[in-house]
């Protein structure tokens, strides 16, 4: 009795301390007074700006924050320029300072004892951002109001705030305090790739512009005359003569027009001005209420097909969001047509912009997630930087709701864009927590992670739950939090009161980066009842909703309890059946085993591979060498999207000349980590078989020889250091087994025949370091190779320098090598030795693709490598090859574009110094260079032409080349740089 006592009162006081957390939430209010003027001439604004600051928390301030976004495109070093710069977008790293923008003219004054007295500013870290002092404290309770003068310079569409000629998006353009709650000051530098949190207050701007300007903003129009004239706009019926007619941008109205909107309880303004809109406008009812909501589309009559019934997706989301989460408070609901460059649309308080869409679907599927934000971050004004889930993620999970995709946007295996991404990611291990904050998340994965993750995600609890529980859970949820800033611990706490089963997993499942996995491992009937095996891959306690249909036909369902690694489901008075399946509801990254069956499958080529087949692709493949000839075959492989564990490319072919089946396989099994050091260790096994040499005796030309190649591999791929980090290591051990053909010849030397093979074992050890960041890329490899004559040791360096001028770069390259003799045998260790210029002779570890390896005459011969050395200059037909020595081997190669557009043309040159007893060298400083021009096809094909060259070079070239210019010339190819059973992962830069 006494323990029941102590437990109902423990049970008192929880309940107590929370009701009391709930009574003593608070946040502040700002109310916001701007007067602005629009000059589309320079495209800036000139600004006033009126702030009533409520301090409602219990903390006394001595200063705010105040964001200064305009500022983001003044610099590039700007927490905007340095991300976009990170997701590999280069136009605002490129523009001029003209297409720039910032923020000016500031006079902060904070009113005191009835005068405005200026206030300290302090710059911080951030340009956007900066503190200002208060002259005097302000204590819990009370209020104070401060002024400021602004200007700002619109910088063309970079993001968000911009202007394209002079149609304007102003949004996030004016002096604006940072949140101050309950967890502190967040004080947030404007990104592209995460957005915003800000406090609620009432509004009113006034927008002084040219008459003509059709003008969208924030809240309601107080003006009779400026909503009169966009009614009237809005019955114009077009046809399209007139929608011809308005594609001419016309020239502003002389005559300057003052609108005025106001709103209350949103936390920011945002307005879009065009002169070439076409509008249209209708009213629907609020669900629930007797408000009605003014509708107002406005679009570029260039785009009249896809947008004329635009203004209806505007009232299917009022009706839909109304009735599933809560009434619009608002009176009216705007889209505009823009030029933004921030994602598809963007959202503020009753307005959104919309970039251009190429189809009427994709269109009804924007503006109703645009629109939908006005509940969540718009009503419910999360910290949507912070926690892009609460916002973005069920955001898009009521947009789906709403607007189910049509069955003309369904992929392969009928699956959505949503259900692939995750699976994409997800099979690569590549998935982050969905509880990330959005500038700590890779770029792809912001979109793959909130905005396709969090709605399958909570599509799985609200199964889970019950559609009504869930319902009742999120309608709680924005009646208790709408106008506030809610907290994850806010949502998680009402979900948990709603839902009649434990939900923890799902909180669980929300923090981890695991994909969810569930596979069937057995169906068997045992007397009555059909009892499924499931096995949870996932790593994480998770519930799992097995179907099963009958032999008749009928479809029945069941849940499990959570479960950690194995749970037996069953389902009485079941004896014969004819599937057995996982729920499309489980957001399962891996759909191949999710049936009691499994299905394989043969198609042709490649492609996307979401569905529940195993399938091999199969298609015609041909190659070309100096020896084999033209060579026929084909290719069968696994490599798709999403990837496979185990991939695998076999490429059999025949040799139209060497009559010799050959070709080449690459296997790959990746074993994914999740607590260690290591991401992943990636084990290969690489075959070839080609032909690398040939008999030069009349008649026997077509005699060739053939070589084999076995190379195991093991690569330790360290995790990053943080998810954005663009800086890679790994460590590869590799070993290779390889077999040579020879030639033997009668006691004449007159009739070749292929003779012995001749086996070498090498290994190799290499660390690689590599910032693939787009600007100033390196990456630097340290390797050791061993084999029974010889061992080298090397370090390689490439830093690519980036210019001003987009596209063009200066390249450096350096090779620093040192060989060890292991034979005393000059032959023995010959072919190993360091090469100036690397062409197929020296490579002797067969990891190079060659046409003619061996030729040293003919167009084939003049194929080099850009290894070792890196030289270019040809010396094949010389045995003792200028630089190739047994010492050591230091090269610098440079080079750099030209500034002459498009065309591919860069300047090179090369030094060179090294050891070793070369007799050519003997009285001589061991120094080699060259320089010349290159021509290039995307870094993957290059054409270098030597102009000026060391002594040595030219003596060559006289002597063997008979001074033949051409000659000289040589190509190389960077094709063995890819790694083909990685190639998509690649291409969508999962990494």
């Amino acid at each position: 009795m006494r323990t029941l006592r102590l437990l109902l009162f423990f049970t008192f006081i929880l309940c107590l301390n929370q009701s009391y957390a709930q009574k003593n939430y608070w946040q502040q209010k700002v109310d916001n007074d701007i007067s602005v003027r629009l000059d589309d001439v320079k495209h800036l604004l000139h600004g006033s700006l009126h702030i009533h600051y409520q301090n409602n928390s219990p903390d006394t301030l001595t200063f705010i924050y105040f964001h200064l976004y305009p500022n983001a495109y003044k610099s590039d070093q700007s927490a905007y320029a340095i991300q976009a710069l990170e997701n590999r977008q280069t136009t605002f790293f490129y523009a001029d300072k003209k297409s720039k923008g910032y923020i000016d003219s500031l006079d902060f004054k904070v009113e005191t004892k009835g005068k405005y007295i200026s206030a300290e500013i302090q710059k911080t870290k951030e340009i956007d951002i900066v503190k200002v002092i208060l002259p005097e404290k302000l204590f819990p309770g009370k209020s104070i109001n401060l002024s400021t003068d602004f200007r700002v310079k619109i910088p063309i569409v970079f993001s968000r705030l911009g202007h394209d000629g002079q149609a304007y998006q102003i949004s996030q353009w004016f002096p604006k305090p940072a949140v101050y709650d309950a967890k502190g000051w967040h004080p947030i530098p404007y990104l592209d790739q995460g957005e915003f949190y800000s406090e609620f207050g009432d509004y009113k701007v006034s927008i002084t512009l040219p008459a003509n300007y059709i003008v969208m903003g924030t809240g309601d129009i107080q003006e009779a005359s400026e909503n009169k004239w966009l009614e009237d706009l809005a019955k114009i019926q077009h046809d399209s003569a007139s929608l011809a007619a308005m594609k001419k941008v016309p020239v502003s109205d002389t005559i300057f027009k003052t609108i005025t909107f106001r709103e209350q309880q949103i936390h920011d303004f945002a307005w879009f001005a065009s002169k070439k809109w076409v509008v249209r406008m209708d009213t629907v009812l609020a669900p629930g209420t007797d408000h009605v909501v003014t509708a107002y589309s406005c679009f570029l009559p260039s785009d009249w097909e896809i947008w004329k019934n635009s203004v209806d997706d505007i009232k299917t989301t009022i009706r839909g969001y109304g009735t599933l989460v809560g009434p619009y408070p608002y009176n009216t609901a705007k889209v505009v047509e823009g030029s933004l460059k921030a994602g598809g649309g963007m959202e503020y308080p009753t307005v959104t912009v919309i970039d251009a869409v190429g189809d009427v679907e994709t269109l009804h599927s924007v503006i109703i997630h645009e629109v939908g934000h006005n509940w969540f971050y718009g009503i419910l004004g999360s910290n949507e930087r912070s926690y892009p889930w609460m916002d973005e993620g069920i955001n898009s999970y009521y947009e789906t709701k709403i607007y189910p995709p049509p069955p003309s946007y369904k992929k392969a295996g009928g699956a959505s864009d949503n259900s692939i991404g995750l699976s994409v990611f997800g099979a690569a291990h590549s998935l982050y927590p969905a509880t990330t904050a959005s500038q700590d998340l890779p770029y792809m994965n912001y979109g793959v992670d909130i905005y396709y993750k969090v709605p399958q995600y909570l599509v799985y609890l609200e199964k889970y739950m019950g559609t009504e529980n869930f319902d009742s859970a999120m309608r709680k949820y924005f009646s208790t939090w709408k106008f506030k800033h809610p907290q994850p611990e806010d949502f998680e706490k009402i979900f948990r009161e709603k839902s009649p089963k434990d939900i923890s997993w799902f909180f669980e499942l929300m923090a981890r980066p695991e994909g969810v996995d569930f596979a069937i491992n057995k169906v068997e009937v045992l007397n009555d009842s059909l009892m499924v095996k499931i096995e949870n891959k996932t790593g994480i306690i998770l519930p799992v909703l097995v179907n099963v249909i009958s032999s008749a036909g009928d479809t029945m369902s069941q849940w499990s309890a959570p479960f950690l690694k194995e749970q037996n489901i069953s389902f009485k008075n079941v004896t014969s059946y004819k599937s057995v399946f996982i729920s499309n509801d489980i957001p399962d990254i891996n759909l191949k085993n999710n049936f009691n069956k499994k299905y394989y499958g043969v198609n042709a080529f490649g492609g996307i591979n979401y569905s529940k087949q195993k399938t091999i692709w199969i298609s015609p493949f041909a190659g070309l060498n100096r020896y084999d000839g033209i060579m026929v075959g084909a290719i069968l492989h696994n490599v798709s999207v999403p990837e496979n564990p185990f991939k695998f490319i076999i490429a059999p072919m025949f040799g139209t000349r060497s009559k010799n089946l050959v070709g080449h396989a690459t296997f790959n099994y990746t074993k994914h980590l999740s607590k260690s050091i290591l991401d992943n260790i990636d084990f290969f096994l690489y075959l070839k078989s080609y032909g690398f040499s040939r008999s030069y005796i009349p008649g026997f030309e077509k005699t060739s020889l053939n070589y084999q190649k076995v190379a195991p591999e093991v690569v330790f791929n360290f995790r990053r250091p943080s998810y954005r980090s663009s800086v890679s290591h790994s460590i590869s051990l590799k070993g290779y087994y390889i077999t040579e053909q020879d030639f033997k010849y009668d006691s004449l030397f007159t009739v070749p025949e292929v003779g012995n093979r001749e086996n070498n074992i090498y290994g190799k050890l290499s660390y690689n370091i590599r910032d693939s960041r787009l600007i100033n890329p390196y990456n630097v490899r340290f390797e050791g190779q061993l084999g029974k004559t010889f061992a080298k040791i090397s370090a390689t360096a490439n830093y690519k320098f980036n210019y001003s001028l987009k596209g063009k770069a200066f390249y450096a390259r350096a090779y620093a090598g040192k060989f060890f003799k292991l034979s005393d045998q000059f032959f023995d260790y010959y072919r190993y030795q360091l090469a100036n210029t690397y062409s197929g002779f020296n490579d002797y570890l067969y990891d190079e693709t060659f046409i003619g390896r061996t030729e040293n005459s003919g167009l084939w011969s003049r194929q080099v490598s850009i290894n070792e050395g890196g030289f270019k200059f040809p010396l094949l037909q010389n045995s003792n090859q200028a630089g190739f020595n047994d010492d050591f081997l230091l090269s610098l190669n440079l080079k750099t574009d030209l500034p002459l557009g498009k065309i591919p043309i860069r300047l090179f040159f090369d030094i060179s110094t090294f050891g070793g007893d070369n007799f050519i060298f003997k009285e001589k400083k061991k120094i080699l260079y060259e320089a010349g021009i290159e021509l290039t096809i995307k870094d993957f094909f290059t054409v270098h032409i030597p102009l000026v060259m060391s002594d040595e070079f030219k003596e060559y070239k006289e002597t063997v080349l008979g001074g033949k210019f051409l000659k000289t010339i040589t190509f190389s190819h960077n094709l063995n740089k890819i790694n083909w059973v990685k190639a998509p992962n690649m291409l969508l830069r999962i990494e």
